[in-house]
């Protein structure tokens, strides 16, 4: 359960405030397997695109949003990925209770699951340290629950 641990050179000193190469913190990173159910437009150097997934898990059929994605896409991965999800649209949110998100956003049908590493889930349920790793054309959105992230089914 802990965020990682630091390595460190047995014969290096600490130096307060600062970053040393002979200090090295090693973050546990977790996989999961999401339902994109909407994103938010481009902006930056992807402004023709998208900017970030919004992404959920199913907790006894109904979607509840878990947190947002923009980081770790290559080129392919973000022009295969908005190609799929322009198909998507839909006028309503698919998850529980939208998501507060400031930025100009699309909602999608929950049927896009994608892979992402991320560091931990808050007690809310909400992803931390999230990063895209994969399309998952593989996976059955619906079988992205709660239970199989943390290990419970």
């Amino acid at each position: 359960g802990l965020e990682g641990i630091v390595a460190k050179d047995k014969s290096s000193t600490y130096q307060p405030g600062k970053r040393s190469r002979h200090w090295l913190k090693v973050k546990h990173s977790r996989t999961a397997n999401l339902v994109v159910g909407g994103y938010t437009f481009g902006g930056g150097a992807r402004k023709e695109l998208f900017g970030s997934l919004l992404l959920g898990a199913y907790d006894h059929g109904k979607l509840h949003f878990v947190g947002s994605v923009g980081g770790g896409f290559s080129k392919p991965d973000l022009e295969f990925t908005y190609a799929a999800i322009t198909q998507l649209h839909t006028p309503d949110s698919p998850f529980v209770g939208a998501p507060d998100v400031e930025k100009f956003l699309f909602w999608c049908q929950p049927v896009l699951a994608v892979q992402v590493n991320y560091g931990e889930f808050t007690e809310l349920r909400h992803l931390r340290f999230p990063v895209f790793s994969a399309l998952r054309p593989d996976v059955n959105a619906a079988d992205c629950t709660f239970d199989s992230i943390l290990g419970e089914g």
